[in-house]
């Protein structure tokens, strides 16, 4: 890699710096840093003069990609399938042994629920991501 790479025509920053010292690679997060050791172990080994290099990031920062609440709706329906249900009832009532197979409607059959829950989804994005 060299010190002029660029994403988008804007030139990029090293993530880190590097230099060899006594044939292995030390890694450090400034350049400053990593002149330093250089320059001790330089003082110690009476070594020849190497230069930190800087280290790149491979790629730029991922993007979020992030459907739509309709879409993000239809990949919740099609996740849960017909298998996950919601329960209508209060959870006491199944002390009280009045539960029943007509109590509970799969999600998938539930719109609202689906919104509710890509709703949800789409807020933790947001709160994870600000700039969404």
């Amino acid at each position: 890699m060299t010190t002029n790479q660029t994403i988008d025509g804007v030139p990029r920053e090293p993530v880190a710096w590097a230099v060899e010292i006594s044939g292995c690679l030390k890694f450090f997060e400034q350049k400053k840093s990593a002149e330093n050791a250089r320059r001790r172990y330089e003082k110690v080994m009476d070594a020849e003069r190497l230069e930190p290099f800087p280290l790149f990031a491979e790629q730029p920062a991922p993007v979020a990609v992030v459907p739509d609440r309709d879409t993000l709706r239809d990949i919740i329906a099609q996740a849960v399938g017909g298998d996950a249900y919601d329960c209508l009832r209060v959870w006491s009532a199944w002390g009280v042994g009045t539960m029943s197979d007509d109590d509970f409607i799969p999600i998938v059959d539930q719109e609202e629920r689906l919104f509710e829950i890509a709703d949800a989804c789409l807020d933790e994005l947001k709160r994870l991501n600000p700039s969404l």
